[in-house]
């Protein structure tokens, strides 16, 4: 038992360089509202990934405003996972998500080796809309029949 997470460091110290981590987001979201974002984590190896654990972290661009997300999970060998969150913002602005950081442990999660993956993904806040409400009324103090109003009549 002692001897399974040493045995286990090499298999973390060779994945951490083949996983493959992508992010995806909504484009554009209303204020206040939240919007999606997807982490996709790929693992291209015959061996598994035993345990997993991604700290996402989302900045509104604007104002600074953070927040951190933290996701376990595990990966098969040559498998695919994808991992869905909602993030929002009461600020217009410009959301930016990406990992912070990725830790790959052993099977008991004791030792684990780090990495930083290079992806990203950016969600707009669109400030609130409203209609228009647009009246063209004729001046009443000018004559309908003036060369003011009209110079061809």
């Amino acid at each position: 038992m002692v001897l399974i997470p040493l045995l286990t460091l090499p298999v973390s110290l060779c994945l951490r360089n083949k996983i493959k981590m992508s992010v995806t987001a909504d484009t554009n979201v209303r204020k206040g509202a939240a919007g999606n974002f997807v982490i996709a984590l790929e693992n291209p190896t015959p061996l598994p990934v035993l345990r997993m654990q991604c700290r996402i972290r989302t900045e509104n661009q604007l104002n600074r405003e953070e927040q951190l997300f933290f996701i376990n999970t595990w990966l098969a060998p040559k498998a695919r996972q994808e991992v869905s969150a909602a993030v929002g913002s009461d600020y217009c602005g410009r959301i930016k998500i990406s990992p912070a950081k990725v830790m790959l442990f052993d099977c008991f999660g004791l030792i684990g080796i780090g990495y930083k993956p290079d992806a990203a993904a950016y969600m707009t806040v669109q400030p609130d809309t409203f209609e228009m409400e647009v009246a063209l009324r004729p001046d009443a103090g000018t004559n309908d029949e003036s060369d003011m109003y009209s110079e061809e009549r």
